[in-house]
């Protein structure tokens, strides 16, 4: 396993995740944790220039440079990557972009109305960026729907580095040498980590990832630049780790394994541009067998990590498709594959058999989203259904009716019950017939991967026909 980054002066710090088998990137300024046991077929690193106007995308060997894969940009000092889409922060603009992987359908302000972002992450469900001059993490849904953009949806003074995986999210705190921790839906904000070191000196906190096991960060004093930590995910987390140190090789992409062993000079610095310094990473997203999944797969779409959208939200996105064969479709990697059986409906609840294949010691973590979408002729609801028809000229809106998370260790099997929460409830007895789809996703190094989906059916009797309290 091994960690990558670009590394670069410590003004401005970007950061990407990315999930794998046995690869883990990382920069002074940016900073990805993944896996790969050689270099796959289609998967890419991605990475911007300090002060530049493009991405650059190379293969994970660091072969095949495309200095123009993206242009356009605006000091991209962060980046991150799902199975569908390319995610930037166009420092300067005060905006996030978003492309598809292919370097496509370029959208310079996918999100606007940021102020100074630095980083960017993306789980199933929604979008993370850290605004370093607002003091705070913003928040919107994947699609990037104007009215779900919160850019003050976590209080987070001098943030710079910003990572989620199935049940909170993590931020660097430079000035206050710290990684903050708060639940997936911005509750229980806690400062988790001193990145201080041991010695009293200052230890300002950059770049940060999470896998299943970890929490990695970057650090600078001036004195120290350069070091690459870690410390185990528990609470409260493990004693910090110097993994790798000494001052960064200014526009480059380095790697390491992730315990810091073997670092390499991946990607030299640039001859062609004069504003060299490396500045945001990110790698694809890898299947079972090593390789990049296909342009277009769902990046779990319909499943927010434990913990969900935030009170009040009401809608995640909905799952479609037929059910699939038990066991992961994608999402395998060094955190454990998730397998999945064929669930089952018992009055307002499903349940579902869950297991963990992995090797010893190792954890899966797996969240079960329950959408419906509703279809509105003005004000009027016309119908629900478990997918969403393109063709429908109606209103249409995805409206989550429960969702529930579970860690298993490996070799564990459990049945995961998850039931309907109100809005569903009241939905049942109003409807007495009720379609949902159920997605089964995998948390992977802070993003998500689909294990299952399937159309599952709700039926009133003469208990649950009666209208729920509101």
């Amino acid at each position: 396993m091994q960690i990558t980054v670009p590394a670069r002066d410590q003004r401005r710090r970007g950061h990407a995740l990315s999930r794998g088998r046995q690869l883990g990137l990382v920069s002074m300024a940016s900073l990805a944790v993944a896996g790969l046991l050689a270099s796959p077929a289609g998967a890419y690193v991605y990475y911007g220039r300090s002060g530049g106007t493009q991405i650059e995308r190379a293969n994970l060997d660091g072969t095949s440079i495309q200095q123009n894969f993206i242009v356009g940009v605006n000091s991209p000092t962060g980046i991150a990557v799902d199975s569908a889409h390319i995610y930037w922060v166009n420092h300067g603009a005060n905006t996030i972009g978003r492309a598809n992987l292919d370097g496509t359908s370029v959208q310079q302000n996918f999100i606007t109305g940021a102020s100074g972002p630095t980083s960017v992450t993306v789980d199933a469900s929604h979008i993370y960026w850290a605004n370093l001059a607002g003091g705070s993490i913003g928040r919107a849904d994947i699609s990037g729907s104007p009215a779900s953009v919160n850019q003050t949806f976590i209080p987070a003074p001098s943030a710079t580095g910003v990572a989620v995986d199935a049940g909170h999210i993590y931020w660097s705190d430079r000035n206050g040498q710290a990684i903050y921790r708060a639940n997936i839906d911005g509750t229980n904000l806690a400062r988790y980590i001193d990145t201080s070191y041991p010695n009293g000196d200052p230890g300002y906190a950059q770049a940060v990832s999470v896998n299943a096991t970890y929490v990695y960060w970057t650090t600078a004093n001036g004195s120290q630049d350069g070091v690459i930590s870690r410390a185990t995910l528990g609470d409260p987390a493990g004693a910090p780790e110097h993994l790798v140190t000494g001052p960064p090789t200014d526009g480059t992409i380095l790697r390491a394994n992730l315990d810091g062993t073997s670092p390499i000079k991946l990607i030299s610095e640039s001859s062609t541009v004069s504003y060299v310094g490396a500045d945001g990473v990110a790698v694809d997203a890898l299947g079972p067998n090593g390789n990049a999944l296909p342009a277009g797969t769902p990046p779990s779409a319909g499943a927010p990590p434990a913990g969900g959208s935030a009170p009040g939200s009401g809608s995640a996105p909905a799952g479609t498709g037929p059910p699939v064969p038990s066991g992961p479709s994608v999402g395998a990697s060094d955190a454990g594959a998730v397998v999945a059986g064929q669930a089952s409906v018992s009055g307002t609840s499903v349940s579902l058999p869950l297991s963990c294949q992995a090797l010893t010691g190792t954890i899966c973590a797996a969240t079960m989203q329950l959408t419906v979408t509703e279809s509105f002729k003005g004000s009027s609801l016309v119908a629900v259904s478990a997918a969403q028809s393109k063709r429908s000229r109606n209103r249409r809106r995805v409206l989550s009716l429960g969702y529930v998370s579970a860690a298993l260790q490996a070799g564990q099997s459990r049945v995961i019950r998850i039931s309907l929460n109100r809005a569903g409830r009241r939905l049942l007895s109003l409807r007495h017939k009720l379609p949902a789809s159920l997605v089964v996703t995998q948390a992977v190094g802070g993003t998500s991967a689909v294990v299952r989906r399937q159309k599952v059916t709700f039926k009133a009797n003469s208990r649950t026909r009666k209208p729920a309290r509101r």
